[in-house]
């Protein structure tokens, strides 16, 4: 039985990729160090806001949610995918308004789709 297509079999096939790559070394710099850089940075922003943008989103939370205030305990934000991960959330109700409902969550998530409506994600 005949292996290969007689050209030398795999290692020559190996040795032309290298030599290929060795030819685009110059494009793989340009193109992969600047997007390796872009991804640090938009990764250390993202570390950078969690906390800010957590403070912002419980403060707009108990703004719209009249007789309750929530509490977030972390929220990480994820540039990838372009989400949010809430963790430790927790719904109190305000003593004004008795005989409704609160509740406390360890987490919830969730990221925008291509038509910009939010799509639940499952908590972890």
């Amino acid at each position: 039985m005949k292996k290969g297509n007689g050209s030398g079999g795999w290692r020559s096939n190996l040795s032309g990729l290298g030599a290929s790559l060795r030819r685009h070394r110059r494009l793989w710099i340009f193109i992969g160090v600047p997007l390796a850089i872009i991804l640090v940075i938009a990764y250390a922003i993202a570390f950078l806001i969690d906390e800010p943008l957590r403070r912002y989103t419980e403060a707009k939370m108990n703004r719209a949610l009249k007789g309750y205030t929530v509490r977030i305990k972390k929220l990480d934000f994820h540039p990838h995918g372009f989400s949010l991960d809430l963790k430790g959330l927790t719904l109190v109700q305000d003593r004004s308004y008795p005989g409704q409902g609160a509740g406390v969550a360890g987490g919830a998530g969730g990221d925008l789709s291509a038509q910009g409506q939010r799509v639940p994600s499952p908590s972890g």
